[in-house]
């Protein structure tokens, strides 16, 4: 279990779907500047963008953000 923060611009394709991200700031230094191409599926009022990456000891993650449409 972790935490992570980020920003920075994205590019969608629906197509393949998939978002590419990359990072202008992040909490982690070595990160900023990162390009990652994660997962992504819209369903309904949901946006859920997946990306399987490894721990520091090496084991599997996958880390889930899900985002919901209000209002």
């Amino acid at each position: 279990m972790g935490y992570d923060a980020y920003f920075g611009t994205y590019v969608v394709d629906d197509g393949a779907g998939v978002v590419t991200q990359t990072l202008l700031g992040a909490l982690s230094a070595e990160n900023v500047g990162m390009v990652v191409t994660r997962g992504m599926q819209v369903a309904n009022d949901r946006l859920t963008i997946v990306l399987r990456t490894t721990s520091a000891s090496a084991e599997p993650v996958t880390r889930t953000l899900l985002w919901k449409r209000v209002g």
